[in-house]
């Protein structure tokens, strides 16, 4: 049984970690593999997973396109999946979208964490949170918290709480077995965080986060071609917030850059920058404002 790691131990390891990232910063940043041995591998070992076992991690775990860095594994099903990158690599808004994107394919049905990082920096984004995210600095001042912190999230005793005895989860679609009820985004929705989400005629996939459908939502009335270059620059909000445009800034003299922004075409830009309910909102008034058929997103909770 997997057990809550020693705190000294990792408050140890991150002490390591930080002198160690001083002192040889310029080295790890060359490739992503020099990072992953020396700065996210000890971590692992230190909160309770052995990288050279496949019962605690798989390595470039297939998440149908694309293959995610490292998957923490218990009782033979993903928990977690972690994206890597070197250190010093950018983990902005564009690289926070792609990987929890990932998080939505069937491969990934049932994780409980969605975890990105260069080494020093880890943005961990939790189910159980809308999968908001916390931002967690290995070279910061504190390697107390910073190791608290860590095991809080990664510590294989608290993400075992998120798995489901059913040895059919992550296989297949959200399953379709029997009768569920979808809801459209532009309607009274229940207040709870959907499972799946349907655009359209396309297949259900796992639910994300606001940010991600909104962002879904636009790129979906992109491909479909409700939405093109030439409606830029779209307003929303009663005609007075512009939520996309063909350069990732807002229009006038000042050019503010959009917070958050997410390419939805070859010329055009969504900013995603908001809480929950206004990117809830925002999307409902994309659908109404460009879709003739706008219930064609649903969302559902059970």
């Amino acid at each position: 049984m997997k057990i809550t790691p020693d705190p000294k131990s990792v408050e140890k390891t991150v002490a390591d970690l930080r002198q160690r990232i001083q002192e040889d910063r310029a080295y790890l940043a060359r490739n992503e593999t020099r990072t992953r041995i020396v700065a996210i591998d000890p971590l692992l070992r230190a909160l309770g997973w052995d990288p050279e076992r496949s019962e605690d991690v798989q390595l470039e775990f297939d998440a149908g396109n694309h293959r995610l860095d490292y998957a923490l594994m218990l009782d033979g099903e993903p928990v977690a999946v972690i994206e890597a990158k070197r250190l010093g690599a950018d983990l902005g808004a564009k690289v926070h979208l792609q990987v929890l994107k990932y998080a939505k394919t069937p491969e990934c049905s049932g994780i409980s964490l969605v975890a990105f990082t260069n080494g020093d920096e880890w943005i961990l984004c939790r189910e159980s949170d809308s999968w908001t995210d916390e931002r967690i600095t290995i070279s910061s001042e504190q390697p107390f918290k910073t190791a608290f912190e860590l095991a809080e999230y990664l510590a294989p005793s608290n993400l075992g709480a998120g798995v489901s005895n059913n040895p059919s989860r992550g296989k297949g679609r959200p399953s379709e077995q029997r009768q569920r009820r979808w809801y459209p985004l532009v309607g009274e929705l229940p207040n709870k965080l959907p499972k799946a989400v349907r655009l359209g005629d396309e297949p259900p996939t796992n639910w994300v986060s606001w940010r991600e459908l909104y962002a879904d939502v636009a790129e979906f009335l992109y491909a479909t071609g409700f939405i093109s270059e030439a409606d830029a620059p779209v307003y929303v909000a009663n005609g007075k917030y512009c939520a996309i445009n063909k350069e990732p800034v807002h229009p006038g003299p000042e050019a503010k850059q959009f917070g958050n922004a997410v390419q939805i075409g070859e010329n055009l830009w969504l900013e995603t920058y908001g809480n929950r309910n206004t990117l809830r909102d925002y999307a409902g008034r994309l659908l109404r404002k460009f879709h003739n058929d706008p219930e064609c997103v649903q969302l559902r909770y059970d």
